[in-house]
């Protein structure tokens, strides 16, 4: 069988559009969000991460139910060299900032694309799966990411707009 080369300019305008839409369409379902910048503490000189990625919300607030567990994926350039990382996940209700429980501390061990120790420069992917526990209240809140280096300085630190949901 003779490979043969596709050149979409050949094609009519229609087949053009239904191609771009094939393509465009699965990358805008793929759940990249746009994060803020943590504001307070001593993380708030930290970066956002390049690419935050949690395929079942498409734009803040992130609906999260009770009970579901959710994958997010995080895209991030390296600040300064690094043998470990350390990562805290927490809820901020009402000002109140509260520990978001089962989500692994030490952060080498998801790293999705890389390695630890780190090099400044380095663009790695971090990925876990986070579980909203039944007992967890239902309200709107402010997820609180951040992951931190040998010194404890972040690395990277984020907000996300959410709701728990029953």
């Amino acid at each position: 069988m003779k490979h043969r080369d596709v050149n979409i300019f050949r094609y009519p305008l229609r087949m053009k559009i239904t191609i771009i839409f094939a393509v465009l369409i699965p990358v805008a379902l793929g759940g990249a969000v746009a994060p803020g910048r943590c504001d307070s503490g001593d993380e708030s000189g930290a970066s956002i991460p390049v690419n935050l990625i949690v395929p079942s919300c498409m734009a803040p607030p992130c609906v999260l139910r009770k009970g579901h567990t959710y994958e997010v994926e995080v895209d991030f350039d390296v600040p300064r060299n690094t043998n470990n990382l350390t990562v805290k996940v927490t809820g901020i209700i009402d000002g109140l900032e509260l520990p978001w429980n089962g989500v692994p501390v030490n952060g080498c061990d998801d790293i999705l694309v890389g390695w630890c120790p780190m090099a400044a420069g380095d663009y790695w992917t971090y990925g876990v799966a986070i579980k909203v526990e039944p007992i967890y209240p239902s309200t709107p809140l402010i997820v609180k990411w951040q992951m931190r280096d040998d010194t404890g300085q972040a690395i990277w630190c984020f907000h996300l707009p959410a709701e728990i949901t029953a």
